[in-house]
């Protein structure tokens, strides 16, 4: 093959076939190019693959492939396929088919969803922990992962146990305290099974997620959660409103979950306005489960939330109280655990505040500058007002309806069916008196 000649320029439009794609992925993955059939290649496929078996000379298959169709219009495209493509299947003789028939009863015969964590995360899924700056996102996923390689209960709920990789990309210098900051929280060992990457790999390179998947396959067990944190930080140079790049690090997860089997979890921030997922809209069509935290203004307290759960019943909100873990010397770092009824009762303040909405306004309902002149009436000051508005809200005691600048609020029994929860809602707290 060193006599085979530089491809002709890729046209636009043109694609390789299946047994093009399987055998880049095979080549990939570290075969030998001699045991590829050249003859059950296109002749676009042939040429590509001995350029790049020739220039690669058994080291840095993927970026000799890279370097090959680095001027191809789309060149994106190809990367994809080539990261959907499965390197373990055989060659075949004649092309395999795309479609194929299955019979009803062999899809009811299939296994259902298992959960990996009671409820709220599943394995053979990819889901993502969303949230503002600084909700705990990495101290949630930091547990799971600990306590899953542990086979300790998480938030009070059932796991598999197995090997867990979380993929640090942010606030790694910190990971020891939070490490001994959750061995004296859960009153044991750090487990051996659960597996740190410091070095990020970048979901939208071909060749990180070859390094990748090589460095798992060589784990003497599959892991059951890989966590990457985060998913900005995973796609640097990227864009994340893009479509083209955002398929490419969807089709990397979906890589990894093929893998492994493992439930594949990113951590990723919200948009500022609207504080929904941010990014493509391939990302959330892509995710099976979408866990939201929140924290709750003027309380010690974070919402979890679900936003999409494609593998089971969503389940119903729930509080996390943060605790501080002293730590040797004037160290000390952070854990979730599960917010006690007691935590999450209102102070006798915001019940005095709740209780002038329902009784001064009950069904009809009250404007933010009619409740809050009754509030003042009973000598609660604007700033106390606003400050129980944001408790209430964040307790999920009030309902709320928007129109144009105005907010009408009701305490939630007495609430319209058409009413939402004040969290749906942007800046609810500031809007303009009429």
């Amino acid at each position: 093959m060193n006599g085979t000649p530089n491809p002709p320029p890729h046209q636009p439009g043109e694609r390789f076939t299946v047994a093009d794609r399987g055998a880049f992925a095979r080549l990939l993955s570290g075969v030998a190019p001699e045991s590829v059939d050249l003859e059950l290649l296109s002749g676009p496929g042939r040429q590509v693959f001995g350029e790049v078996a020739r220039t690669a000379n058994g080291a840095g298959t993927t970026a000799a492939f890279e370097r090959v169709i680095a001027d191809y219009p789309d060149k994106e495209q190809i990367l994809l396929s080539v990261l959907r493509a499965d390197p373990n299947a055989p060659p075949a003789e004649v092309k395999p088919p795309r479609f194929r028939l299955i019979p009803a009863r062999d899809m009811l015969a299939r296994e259902h969803p298992k959960a990996l964590v009671g409820g709220l995360f599943y394995l053979d899924s990819i889901a993502a922990l969303t949230g503002s700056h600084g909700t705990g996102k990495s101290f949630l996923a930091l547990d799971a992962a600990l306590s899953i390689a542990a086979d300790l209960r998480f938030l009070g709920r059932e796991v598999i146990q197995g090997p867990t990789v979380y993929i640090v990309g942010e606030g790694g210098s910190g990971l020891r305290q939070r490490l001994e900051a959750w061995q004296i929280a859960r009153g044991t060992e750090i487990p051996d099974s659960c597996y740190f990457i410091e070095n990020m790999p970048q979901l939208a390179d071909l060749q990180d997620v070859t390094e990748l998947l090589a460095i798992i396959a060589a784990m003497p067990v599959k892991p059951v959660l890989t966590v990457f944190d985060t998913l900005s930080r995973a796609m640097v140079g990227r864009e994340e409103n893009s479509s083209k790049d955002m398929s490419l690090v969807v089709a990397a997860a979906e890589a990894i979950k093929r893998a492994t089997g493992s439930c594949v979890m990113f951590l990723h921030h919200l948009s500022r306005v609207g504080q929904t997922i941010r990014g493509h809209t391939s990302l959330p069509a892509g995710i099976d489960t979408e866990i939201k935290l929140d924290r709750v203004k003027g309380a010690n307290l974070i919402t979890l939330s679900c936003e999409k759960m494609k593998d089971g019943p969503e389940f119903e909100s729930f509080h996390l109280v943060t605790r501080q873990v002293p730590l040797q010397g004037a160290r000390s770092s952070l854990v979730l655990d599960p917010a006690e009824q007691t935590v999450v009762s209102m102070s006798d303040f915001d019940s005095q505040v709740l209780k002038l909405l329902r009784e001064t306004f009950g069904a009809m309902g009250a404007t933010t500058s009619n409740w809050q002149r009754v509030c003042d009436e009973h000598k609660v000051s604007r700033t106390s007002y606003y400050r129980a508005l944001d408790k209430l809200s964040g307790l999920d005691h009030l309902r709320c309806r928007k129109v144009g600048r105005s907010i009408t609020y009701w305490p939630k029994e007495l609430a319209p069916a058409d009413a939402i929860s004040p969290k749906e809602l942007v800046r609810p707290e500031r809007e303009v008196a009429e």
